[in-house]
């Protein structure tokens, strides 16, 4: 059975995005069968194309899974040209074709599935090309930074470019972003704050004295995890447009003079 058989056939029996991932179709289709061959992505997509034309994914659900395989393939064929593979445990297939690091490849498709945003869609797609050549990051690394990346807003990816190409070794003071927010009924300042202290919880920012009291976030820096997921993400790729606004938002509540 080739992969068009294969796919044909599970649709129909009526295999549906929500009782399995689309790394579950076919062997053929893992992620390490990928990392060697991103042409098989196209199956990915007539797959997508199929559960949309039977109504067992919306459009708009399509539309982010695609996206998601356009990132991977992208990222798979640049590091084909730029990259060794990795030859540990995490690709080497078990019996029945799977490998470790579909676990990982599961997980972060059904996130972009079920993630409502859709600029995120692209750059997950873009971690999940990364994994077959990420040779200094075991599956238990691999899978934290895949919870992490379901739980970033597309913003937070935005604020996270930011740190590294503004203030890659430099902390910012959030001291008067918060009497600003205290002051002010501003809801986009507001907002900029709770994902602010969101990215420092997960620890994309690190934190740094002198601590405040009464401060929220004080002065934090971008961590090396944040660092890793900047690469892993590729998020140098991320709109301008959209980069610039995050940090013209950082520019104005950090630079607030209380009267």
């Amino acid at each position: 059975m080739n992969d068009k058989e294969a796919i044909d056939a599970y649709v129909d029996g009526g295999l549906g995005m929500a009782s399995a991932a689309i790394s579950l179709i076919h062997p053929t289709l893992s992620i390490a069968a990928l990392a060697v061959q991103p042409v098989l992505s196209n199956q990915l997509k007539k797959f997508l194309y199929h559960l949309a034309g039977i109504n067992q994914i919306t459009q708009r659900e399509c539309s982010r899974l695609e996206q998601g395989i356009d990132g991977m393939t992208e990222t798979l064929q640049e590091n084909m040209s730029n990259s060794k593979l990795r030859t540990d445990s995490l690709l080497r297939p078990n019996s029945n074709g799977f490998c470790d690091a579909d676990d990982i490849f599961e997980d972060l498709i059904n996130s972009i599935k079920q993630d409502s945003e859709n600029k995120k869609a692209k750059f997950c797609g873009n971690f999940i090309g990364n994994i077959p050549y990420s040779t200094d990051l075991n599956y238990s690394n691999l899978m934290q930074y895949s919870k992490v990346i379901s739980q970033l807003t597309y913003t937070e990816l935005c604020l996270l470019n930011n740190f590294y190409k503004n203030y890659k070794d430099k902390s910012v003071d959030f001291g008067k972003a918060e009497i600003y927010v205290k002051r002010t009924e501003d809801p986009d300042a507001s907002e900029l704050l709770v994902e602010i202290t969101h990215m420092r919880n997960i620890g994309l920012l690190n934190s740094h004295p002198p601590y405040n009291q009464g401060e929220i976030i004080g002065k934090v820096s971008l961590s090396f995890y944040g660092e890793r997921l900047f690469t892993l993400m590729r998020l140098n790729l991320l709109d301008r447009k959209d980069t610039n606004r995050t940090l013209g938002e950082v520019w104005r509540v950090t630079k607030y003079l209380s009267l």
